[in-house]
């Protein structure tokens, strides 16, 4: 055995970074690969369970736009011969967590209004992504209009009483 002739076995580690992230999301996976023969030439491939996972050489991309919440498997394989102590596996694990909801509070400035005045209503809105924002607004009676933080409640043809403003944000 140690005359040379044996080729030490090739070792093989991956890692994912970051290894949880939210649906969109790019992750990077590095395959650190010991012994190879510098002589000859090393095959990389990359499957995975969730998300698209493409790369040709140590490092892949693995794209998550598409992948449910869950923890998912990523497995590198290199090569450099048809012998088995020529190639190695590694796998790693990373999570894709749900995005979290965002919160909204308004509030109707003034709170009274004569008949037919109209009040302004200021929504004050939060995504802990920073994702993007859509507002909508509806009222129990009047009109009001508005797609942004800030809509106009009419109170014209509406009778004297309490009128409910509901602000929404997606």
């Amino acid at each position: 055995g140690f005359g040379g002739n044996t080729p030490p076995v090739v070792a093989y580690t991956c890692s994912a970074s970051p290894a949880t992230v939210f649906p969109g999301d790019p992750i990077t996976v590095t395959g650190v690969a010991l012994n190879l023969n510098p002589k000859k030439v090393a095959v990389y491939t990359w499957t995975s369970d969730g998300g698209i996972v493409s790369g040709t050489s140590n490092v892949a991309n693995i794209d998550t736009k598409t992948a449910a919440p869950g923890t998912y498997t990523v497995k590198g394989h290199v090569s450099e011969g048809a012998k088995p102590g020529q190639m190695a596996d590694c796998s790693a694990q990373f999570t894709v967590r749900a995005f979290e909801p965002p919160t909204i509070s308004c509030s109707a400035n003034p709170s009274s209004v004569n008949p037919g005045d109209s009040s302004t209503i200021s929504s004050s809105a939060f995504s802990p992504q920073n994702r993007p924002l859509t507002y909508s607004y509806s009222s129990t009676a009047g009109s009001i209009n508005g797609n942004t933080a800030s809509a106009r409640l009419s109170s014209a043809g509406a009778s004297p009483g309490p009128i409910t403003v509901t602000c929404n944000v997606l």
